[in-house]
């Protein structure tokens, strides 16, 4: 139960009496630090100050040196992507789309960024490894291509939709993520520049960005963003491409894309329902309504006297209901 919250400061929760799983949670109270700074998170985390918490790729190796004794617990289900507005011009041409998506390079921002330890994502996360589809294997089929770092390709698109000399847009984002993030929005926003893109970056205030931009109440530019996590595939399908998606973020309105999304949730046999969510997959890489970003790998530090600790997929998503119940502490 909610104990205490200041904003910016801390958060607390304590043991609810009358939890519906008898005997839990263990622990009479929980307490959150908000540390926006990564060096200060990352010190109170090496001093103990906290029990667990993440440890950046670029912190890694010196965490690992300092806290031996430390397990560290590692998933991926980071899910950013570009969107805009696919209903108004210039965004509603899918070249101008595909040339957005060819002059990212997926793989320089897992080297400079993530330091080498990433990965690639489609329409479906890659965190749901049963449902997606690798946009590097033949199983994409031509669309695999709009993938592909080509700013030669991404020029000679734009010029096709009219922009021979370039697209003067604006690239939204926020710093609500934190430094990771930021670094990765920047280089997003160079290699933009680089294929043909006259681009300004734009980072607002993470609550702004949520109420406009998240919840597609915007007309201009692109936006980079970063999706929440869920456990099934539709999830991502209908809300994000569907035409009455809660997250239809573009603003789609695709006839043939809403007919798969409803007949892929009305198959029971896995094998036929796989079929057709690479199907899906494969369309919505052709007219890249998103462009999906490559993804990081998450690494979670929790302290030797930390006991019952279990890494759920979706990490701080299930944080409340299925991490802190079942955890002890053997102080």
């Amino acid at each position: 139960m909610l104990d205490n919250f200041e904003s910016g400061v801390a958060f607390s929760f304590v043991r609810n009496p009358n939890y519906y799983e008898e005997g839990r949670p263990y622990v009479d109270k929980v307490i959150g630090l908000i540390i926006p700074d990564a060096a200060t998170s990352l010190a109170a985390l090496r001093s103990r100050e906290i029990d667990m918490g993440e440890v950046d790729p670029q912190n890694l190796d010196s965490f690992r040196q300092t806290n031996p004794d430390a397990t560290i617990y590692k998933w991926g289900y980071w899910f950013a992507f570009m969107y805009w507005r696919a209903d108004k011009p210039p965004f509603n041409d899918p070249r101008v789309r595909q040339a957005v998506s060819m002059a990212i390079d997926r793989d320089e921002i897992i080297k400079v960024v993530f330091n080498g330890d990433g990965y690639w994502n489609a329409f479906i996360p890659r965190v749901l490894s049963s449902w997606w589809l690798d946009p590097k294997s033949p199983e994409m089929g031509p669309a695999g291509k709009y993938f592909k770092y080509d700013p030669r390709a991404a020029r000679e698109l734009l010029a096709a939709a009219g922009y021979p000399n370039g697209l003067k847009t604006v690239l939204i984002s926020t710093p609500g993520y934190g430094t990771l993030w930021t670094q990765y929005v920047e280089l997003v926003h160079a290699q933009l520049k680089r294929s043909g893109f006259d681009v300004e970056l734009r980072m607002v205030e993470y609550s702004a960005y949520i109420s406009t931009y998240f919840s597609g109440k915007f007309d201009e530019g692109m936006v980079w963003g970063l999706q929440s996590t869920f456990q099934e595939p539709h999830d991502y399908l209908y809300n994000m491409l569907h035409s009455k998606g809660a997250r239809n973020h573009a603003h789609i309105s695709d006839p043939m894309l809403d007919q798969l999304i409803e007949k892929q949730a009305q198959v029971l046999d896995v094998d036929e329902r796989k079929k057709l969510i690479l199907e899906i997959q494969r369309y919505a890489a052709e007219k890249m309504y998103y462009v999906p970003g490559p993804g990081r790998f998450y690494y979670w530090a929790v302290h030797p006297y930390v006991g019952g600790y279990y890494p759920y997929a979706t990490n701080e998503y299930g944080y409340g209901g299925v991490m802190v119940p079942r955890v002890w502490l053997n102080k």
